[in-house]
């Protein structure tokens, strides 16, 4: 091998070598934690067609990108949010919720607990009647 050749071929494994050194501390690539499991679940602020749905923030090594909402035990939403109102709902009705997160490369966490909240009823105001 010429001289010329072989300083090449060293200097380009050395800066190779670097490379992977500088992604090795960067973290990228390295991301196979799942985010925590979504505390706090609650839902509150019951109305004749809507409920209130909040969790806390759930923590990762890279970051949480968003949260996955089941309702009823199916796939209802994905958010970047902590909470939402879920609307047009039907009234004197239960609704179950659970969220679980996940971060930019599908990490999922585990589910949270289940939290329930109902719709309220419809009232009808009776007509007032009055007596002679």
């Amino acid at each position: 091998m010429k001289r010329d050749t072989k300083m090449y071929v060293q200097a380009f494994g050395i800066i190779l070598m670097l490379v992977l050194l500088a992604l090795l501390l960067s973290g990228c690539g390295s991301d196979i934690r799942v985010p925590s499991v979504p505390e706090g679940l609650q839902v509150y602020d019951e109305k004749v067609d809507s409920l209130s749905v909040i969790w806390d923030q759930s923590v990762d090594n890279v970051g949480v990108t968003g949260y996955e909402v089941y309702r009823n035990g199916q796939p209802y939403i994905l958010t970047s949010y902590l909470g939402f109102v879920d609307s047009g709902l039907s009234n004197s009705t239960e609704y179950c919720y659970q969220v679980r997160a996940y971060d930019s490369v599908n990490n999922v966490s585990p589910f949270s607990s289940i939290e329930c909240g109902s719709t309220l009823p419809v009232i009808v105001n009776a007509p007032i009647i009055n007596s002679p």
